[in-house]
């Protein structure tokens, strides 16, 4: 477990650095996929060990769909509307915006099995009380 973590702390240094040297030259694609890298290593290192597998698998696979809105954001063209929207700026509030809300609400919903389980809670208690 101190190897996974030792590796992911190393991993979000380096994901930082990568996006802060991203937005210093402008480059808002390779930031964009950095940040959300970040959050989500950095999410994994709350998750217990039991359940990291199935939570690698749901970070990457919201991490596709962001990267998914990122490119289909860089291929439509300018004069594109949607909603009365640039279809650009469509897919920024309408796909992103809710690509990053879904995983805080499927968060509140997993929280006690992945991260914090009542066991651990009853552990922490039990020493609060000695």
């Amino acid at each position: 477990m101190t190897e996974f973590r030792d590796g992911a702390v190393k991993a979000l240094g380096a994901l930082g650095v990568c996006a802060l040297a991203a937005a210093t030259v402008g480059a808002w694609f390779v930031f964009a996929v950095c940040c959300w890298a970040f959050l989500g290593v950095a999410f994994l290192i709350g998750v217990a060990p039991a359940s990291r597998r199935a939570a690698t698998r749901w970070v990457v696979l919201i991490g596709l769909v962001h990267v998914g809105l990122l490119v289909a954001m860089t291929l439509v063209g300018p004069e594109e509307r949607f909603l009365g929207l640039p279809a650009g700026w469509a897919l920024l509030v309408f796909g992103i915006w809710t690509a990053g809300i879904v995983p805080n609400l499927f968060f509140s919903r997993i929280f006690d099995r992945w991260v914090l389980t009542p066991e651990a809670i009853d552990r922490v208690l039990a020493t609060k009380r000695r």
